[in-house]
């Protein structure tokens, strides 16, 4: 995805979302006219962050929630599975 997709997925202009992100604009402006490239690495990072600022807070709660369940069923089966040795 390209930093231009990713920041009109915010609805933010390029000052606003620069700012948000604290990311230099000119930076911003560089990425999308294709002047530099912008790292793969800050791409990923800044396409899962702005993912999770658009989540619901339900959306949030449940996936908190899974991961809280997750870490108790890992738990309870690490505490099995050592009463058996």
């Amino acid at each position: 995805m390209t930093i231009k997709k990713i920041r009109r997925m915010t609805n933010l202009s390029q000052n606003k979302f620069a700012e948000k992100y604290n990311i230099p604009a000119g930076t911003i402006k560089n990425w999308e006219q294709e002047i530099r490239v912008c790292p793969e690495y800050v791409l990923e990072l800044l396409e899962y962050k702005v993912k999770q600022d658009n989540l619901s807070s339900k959306q949030k709660f449940d996936m908190l929630l899974k991961d809280s369940m997750e870490e108790e069923f890992i738990s309870y089966v690490k505490d099995k599975v050592a009463d058996c040795y």
